[in-house]
């Protein structure tokens, strides 16, 4: 019986290849930055032609852009952000915590990515990337946020971007520093149980300080 040979598109084998190259960069500048990566080594790890490369991204500074947007749309598009409503405001906080620790746990590349471009001065996002990415899930959050203030969930002294530092902040700083926190404290931040321990109390401290029920 004759086998069948299936001949796969032009088009699908472009998009493939193209996947394969920005799998291959996403590690590459997440391990090393924009400056330290390099297009040969990249090419070589993708098993293409630097040229190819070229012909998809155009440079490596387009290409590290893409990396990074696609690292900010881990965010932006996560299910549970986008389908927050009025009815999970009193709950909102503890959403965002656990939903922020799973895209860190997931994507090991996220926090290195924004490392590196603070470190670089946040030059390589344009200012149409920042605003897609506020009106993805930044916006939506402020809106639900300033109705908790309204209706007494949320302290009205603590304004939003503070209320959202402190929860992207306490989410990053575990898995950017996870390694020397766990040498200095002699804690094992690497096993989930330990992970979902200090979640909860970051939320009960969190919970504490955000309520507006709770003043003094």
């Amino acid at each position: 019986m004759r086998k069948t040979v299936t001949i796969e598109p032009k088009q699908k084998r472009s998009q493939r290849t193209r996947e394969r190259i920005f799998r291959v960069a996403a590690r590459e500048f997440a391990a090393k930055g924009l400056a330290g990566a390099r297009i040969d080594e990249i090419a070589a790890r993708a098993r293409i032609n630097k040229e190819r490369i070229y012909a998809y991204f155009g440079s490596k500074e387009e290409m590290y852009r893409d990396v990074l947007v696609a690292c900010y749309a881990k965010a932006a598009s996560n299910q549970r952000l986008q389908t927050l409503t009025s009815a999970d405001i009193p709950h909102m906080t503890g959403i965002i915590i656990d939903t922020f620790f799973e895209i860190h746990r997931r994507n090991p590349e996220f926090w290195r990515m924004l490392a590196w471009e603070n470190l670089d001065g946040g030059k390589s996002l344009r200012a149409r990337d920042w605003e897609s990415i506020r009106g993805a899930y930044i916006r939506p959050l402020e809106a639900l946020y300033g109705e908790g203030q309204t209706n007494g969930v949320f302290r009205p002294e603590v304004d939003f971007n503070t209320y959202v530092m402190l929860l992207f902040a306490a989410t990053y700083f575990y898995y950017s520093n996870r390694i020397t926190m766990s040498r200095l404290l002699n804690l094992k931040l690497q096993r989930e149980e330990v992970r979902r321990q200090v979640e909860a109390q970051f939320l009960a401290i969190l919970d504490g300080g955000m309520a507006a029920s709770r003043q003094r």
